[in-house]
Order: C-alpha cells, then structure tokens, then sequence
C-alpha cells in the first residue's frame, strides 16, 4: 500500500494487478533494449528508440502482405508495454487490414526482454506507442 500511495502522481495504476504504467516520454529511466546499457538519460532513451525502430524493419516480413491486396503506404499503429520484468505486451494495434494488424502484432512479440523502466527508483511498465510506416509494392 506504501509503494500504491507514493505513486499515485504517475499515470495510473491499474488497480486489478497494482502495477505502475507511466509513458515512455514521462518515465525517469526509460528502458534499456539490448545493446543500450550503461548510457546516461538522453542517450538511453535515443538508443532506445532507434533499437526499437531498427528492429522493427528488420523483423516486419512485407513480403508476408504480398497475397492481401494492399498497395502503397501503409500505416500502422501500435501501443505496448514494456512491463516490470522488462517483457513486451501488446496492448493494441490499429491498422487498414487484418493482415497489417497480424503482422505488426508478430514482430513486436519478437521483441527482446529489456531492463524494465524505473520511476522514483522502482521497477515500472512502460507504455510505448509506435506508427510503423512502410510502402508496399
């Protein structure tokens, strides 16, 4: 009850299991992805988005969309969280067809386990939005 009240000024706390979510542009200490360790603030959370980014266009299969009909920009929206134990939660995805949204929500759940944000020195999720941008030929 301690941890619950000296939190309260955060986001919100989802009261059915007490954990703390703030914004990844709110967080103290952002998460750390793989190969971002050791960086002071700024530099964690640039890296962080750029890991994040480079990840996803590495991992998002366009070529899986070849038999869906779709053709030219594509724009996708995703919201996650990265929670207390640094592990990725989809949490919703917004897209124009079935296949972008099953796609997207495929190459986020690749993601890697990170070291969990920190706010006021304690573990907290971390909730992320992400538009992925892409054509298709």
């Amino acid at each position: 009850m301690e941890e619950k009240k000296a939190l309260a000024g955060l986001d919100y706390i989802d009261e059915s299991n007490t954990e703390v979510k703030v914004s990844f542009s709110e967080i103290e200490k952002v998460p750390v992805f793989p190969g971002c360790e050791g960086l002071d603030a700024a530099a964690s959370k640039k890296c962080f988005t750029q890991k994040i980014s480079a990840f996803i266009g590495e991992n998002f299969k366009i070529e899986n969309l070849k038999d869906s009909g779709l053709q030219g920009q594509q724009r996708i929206v995703t919201k996650f969280i990265i929670n207390k134990e640094g592990k990725v939660i989809v949490k919703a995805i917004k897209a124009n067809h079935p296949d972008l949204e099953e796609e997207a929500r495929w190459t986020l759940n690749q993601l890697p386990v990170m070291t969990p944000g920190e706010q006021d020195g304690v573990k907290v999720a971390v909730e992320y939005s992400l538009p992925i941008i892409f054509v298709v030929d």
